[in-house]
């Protein structure tokens, strides 16, 4: 739900664009992958291990690079022609490369804070490449709307995962009762996809 909102409702990534996805072996990453290349887009994702890289690259983004090793990223952006929209949970301290990486009329939408809530800003390059910069969550969203998303999942996405145009990239799943060593595994950013908390015993599928 929150890749759909973003790419679709927030920053509507068309149908050509390339879409720069930050910490593409998340959960939040890896669907936003395949929803780009779904929605008719190209992604290009960030990850740091080759592991993630290649997990990356299997789920279908044309171009992957290792953020420990590239820190100024926008020019490789920019020779990979560059984005038109950029899901970031980083922010600031990925704000001046990201602007630098967008394309004219870009959209930079920022989901997280994990590198900081203070960063500096060139407002010119953002005036002169008409660019727009969004702060989205889903959480504090009217229920209207979330509402809205499960029906749009539903007679969108649902249907293409059985047939395994999509894939439901769940890394791994702890009994609510191991919450704390959920997250202390997450913490570790070793996941590829999504950690699940699970309130009662998973039935394996039939």
């Amino acid at each position: 739900m929150t890749a759909w909102f973003n790419l679709v409702n927030v920053g509507k990534l068309a149908p050509g664009e390339t879409l720069l996805m930050h910490a593409g072996a998340s959960g939040v990453g890896a669907a936003s992958i395949q929803l780009a290349n779904f929605l008719g887009g190209r992604a290009i994702a960030s990850a740091g291990s080759e592991e993630k890289l290649a997990f990356c690259r299997q789920l279908g983004a044309a171009e992957v690079f290792n953020y420990k090793e590239l820190p100024a990223f926008s020019r490789q952006i920019k020779e990979w022609g560059g984005a038109n929209m950029i899901l970031d949970p980083v922010a600031a301290s990925y704000l001046a490369e990201n602007i630098a990486s967008l394309k004219p009329d870009g959209r930079l939408v920022i989901i997280g804070l994990m590198g900081g809530i203070k960063g500096e800003i060139n407002l010119g390059h953002v005036l002169m490449k008409r660019l727009s910069l969004i702060g989205s969550t889903l959480r504090s969203q009217p229920l209207a709307v979330k509402a809205g998303l499960a029906r749009a999942l539903e007679e969108q996405v649902l249907l293409t995962i059985q047939p395994g145009q999509l894939k439901v990239t769940v890394d791994s799943s702890f009994p609510l009762a191991q919450v704390a060593e959920a997250q202390e595994y997450v913490g570790r950013n070793q996941n590829l996809g999504k950690v699940v908390l699970t309130l009662f015993p998973v039935m394996p599928m039939q």
